[in-house]
């Protein structure tokens, strides 16, 4: 107890020293760093951790910063500034997440000082006296219903019956989950729903930086049937210990909590380095061509010359006039060039690496479809226009 007062003694002598960190730490991110990397997440959450306990900041502070944050994504997104989007996005959610945890703990706090105590009910979250009937008897669903009840109460006369309706729903929901639940039950149950979003939010600004447009796909493809078992896995677990004791539901949510969020992040990691190093072809521009034309390949990881490589359609290599790290231009060759699946190889000593297929269509006016005429066309227009 006296090493806790001690810390708290000290955040808040050297507070304005940590806003000045926390404040430069964050210029510093937006400016040069631009990364979410673990480790920059870890020293934020400390320093702004540090901040709201030196300086005492309620939760209205972190939730303003993440309504700062989420109309800077919006005026990037009408300036059609979209390469920092995902960055602010990111960080909206980072305090978004923060302040909500700051008040269920805020209110978890009150809640168990008042039972541990036996208060009166006018000493106790005067926000809900109006509606309380028997205190003790009440847990956290029971005060997120009468919560709901007094602000949907604000709806219009216009709009009573659907205000009926919508009451009594939610009603049997919460009194449903109100014999199930109590409420660090749900405190820990919101804070490992947070952090696995959180890291989810986190990978896929790393997938869309890296797969470009297509990043939708591939997220799904490597990490959606993973995260669906084991999200669903850890779930099924934490719903085994809801019919034990109180203490045995704490100590196994945060086992199950930790369990949850080491193994999201391992997930993530292991699928990510099986492919972060290996050349990606993005897209091709056009994915369509007659002879001599340039092709553009868009992607990740060829690596600049010098050292062996080569562009394959089928197994032929093609005529390459330009390589660095993200792009290839190609010109296409009646001799060498013919339709099928395009790849890039690096080759290091006796070491192949090959990329993803993307298939290539050469445009044979003696020998083409009628859908293959349409899409050359196409091509040359959108060519012409750039």
């Amino acid at each position: 107890m006296k090493l806790i007062k001690t810390s708290k003694q000290s955040l808040i002598k050297h507070k304005k020293l940590l806003l000045l960190i926390f404040l430069g730490l964050f210029f510093i991110e937006f400016t040069f760093i631009r990364s979410t990397s673990t480790f920059v997440v870890l020293l934020v959450l400390i320093c702004w951790m540090g901040v709201v306990l030196g300086w005492r900041l309620k939760s209205f502070f972190s939730l303003i910063n993440a309504f700062i944050l989420i109309i800077l994504c919006l005026i990037l997104f009408i300036f059609n500034k979209r390469g920092r989007i995902d960055l602010f996005a990111f960080w909206a959610f980072f305090f978004l997440s923060f302040g909500v945890l700051q008040e269920i703990f805020w209110l978890g706090n009150k809640y168990e000082k008042r039972r541990e105590n036996n208060e009166p009910e006018d000493h106790i979250l005067i926000y809900y006296q109006r509606f309380r009937k028997d205190i003790d008897t009440k847990n956290c669903f029971e005060i997120l219903w009468l919560f709901l009840k007094r602000f949907t109460g604000l709806v219009s006369k216009e709009f009573k019956k659907i205000h009926k309706i919508s009451l009594s729903v939610i009603e049997r929901i919460i009194n449903y989950l109100s014999r199930t639940f109590n409420f660090w039950h749900l405190v820990i149950f919101t804070t490992e729903l947070l952090l696995v979003i959180f890291y989810f939010i986190k990978e896929s600004i790393f997938y869309r930086s890296f797969f470009g447009v297509n990043h939708i796909y591939e997220f799904y493809h490597r990490l959606g049937l993973p995260l669906i078992l084991l999200t669903a896995g850890f779930s099924f677990l934490w719903l085994i210990f809801i019919h034990k004791d109180v203490v045995t539901k704490k100590i196994a949510s945060i086992l199950i909590l930790l369990f949850v969020l080491i193994s999201h992040i391992q997930l993530f990691k292991l699928i990510r380095s099986s492919f972060q190093s290996l050349p990606y072809v993005i897209q091709i521009t056009p994915d369509i061509a007659s002879e001599y034309t340039e092709i553009r390949i868009e992607g990740r990881n060829f690596k600049d010359l010098p050292f062996e490589g080569e562009v394959l359609i089928g197994d032929t290599p093609q005529r390459v006039v330009y390589w660095s790290d993200k792009e290839i231009v190609i010109i296409t060759d009646p001799f060498f060039s013919s339709s099928g699946n395009l790849v890039v190889v690096n080759q290091y000593e006796e070491r192949k690496i090959t990329s993803n297929p993307v298939y290539f269509t050469f445009y044979d006016k003696n020998n083409t479809t009628p859908e293959q005429q349409e899409r050359f066309w196409k091509a040359i227009k959108n060519s012409l226009k750039e």
